[in-house]
């Protein structure tokens, strides 16, 4: 008989805050508990487990059993209801191609099921692909996958934007920000009182320019100036 859910939460949350000498004995009682796939997908204390592994190193050959343990109930329940040859050699490839970006089988393992259950076949392939992608591209990403900071399950809900690189993410800022500038200078020179003849463009010489004015900044702070060449359509701010 498969043992309560509450009663392995609440032993979860004591593993979570125990010293060493706790976390062994909670280990010890966890050992023989029976645990159905269902609980260890709703808890996730495997991903507890391995915490406490990398808390305790003196701990591993105890967490080791348990999750080779958990593992088994994992794929008992993969052979309890089997998907077509086709479709479990692609999950296989997956599982592969993930565990040579992030090194470990288990997280690849992990990344795979939640993949599997939580988007549908149309979209399973596209989203491996961004998985793999990402994390070779992302080593703080790839690094807090390793590390447990970001989940197997909070891994596959991230879109691209989410996944890309701070840098990448400072670049988009910078462009989204110059289009936005750009859009709001059309509109300016579009609606506001403007005046012509002030400025001569840089680009192609000719003073015929119209220029508008708008509070882009703190009230304390210069009005910003758009200016747009009639002649080749460039435009500038200052």
């Amino acid at each position: 008989m498969a043992e309560s859910t509450d009663t392995l939460k609440d032993l979860q949350v004591r593993l979570r805050n125990s010293d060493e000498d706790t976390a062994k004995d909670i280990l010890s009682a966890l050992k023989p508990l029976s645990i159905t796939f269902e609980q260890l997908k709703e808890t996730k204390i495997g991903k507890t487990v391995k915490r406490i592994e990398k808390k305790f190193p003196s701990l591993k050959l105890q967490t080791r059993e348990l999750i080779e343990k958990w593992k088994n109930v994992v794929h008992a329940k993969k052979k309890a209801a089997p998907q077509p040859a086709h479709i479990e050699r692609h999950r296989d490839q997956v599982v592969t191609m993930l565990t040579e970006v992030l090194g470990d089988r288990d997280i690849a393992f992990q990344i795979e099921e939640e993949l599997n259950s939580s988007v549908d076949r149309a979209g399973y392939a596209a989203k491996a692909r961004s998985l793999k992608f990402n994390l070779s591209k992302n080593p703080d990403l790839k690094l807090s996958v390793q590390e447990g900071r970001i989940s197997p399950q909070d891994l596959v809900r991230m879109n691209p934007r989410d996944m890309a690189t701070e840098e990448t993410k400072e670049e988009r800022k910078k462009l989204e920000s110059s289009l936005k500038d750009s859009y709001r200078s059309d509109w300016q020179l579009a609606n506001n009182v403007q005046k012509s003849g002030m400025f001569k463009c840089g680009k192609c010489k000719s003073d015929k320019t119209i220029m508008s004015q708008m509070q882009t900044r703190s009230a304390d702070e210069p009005m910003t100036t758009f200016v747009k060449c009639l002649d080749c359509d460039h435009s500038w701010k200052f």
